[in-house]
């Protein structure tokens, strides 16, 4: 499922799908090494939460990525001029 190529109907979809991929196995990981190494288990709701602070600090992040590409970006002054 997650190393083939989405079908191209839903290539507008691989940023999002690139990041709950990530960030899903990501937490998957960490909740794995914490019982296998320190033997703390994690609860749904936990996990659920991490999850979920993991894509906002994607978001975050992709944010913040986006934004300095429109700061950098030159205005097109006929077209700010034009209302």
């Amino acid at each position: 499922m997650f190393n083939k190529k989405l079908p191209s109907i839903f290539r507008k979809f691989t940023l999002p799908w690139s990041l709950i991929r990530d960030v899903t196995f990501d937490q998957f990981g960490l909740k794995r090494n914490n019982l296998s190494f320190n033997g703390a288990r994690w609860w749904d709701n936990k996990l659920k939460k991490i999850m979920w602070d993991g894509f906002l600090d994607y978001g975050r992040s992709e944010w913040q990525h986006t934004f300095q590409k429109i700061k950098k970006k030159p205005t097109d002054e006929a077209f700010v001029g034009g209302f």
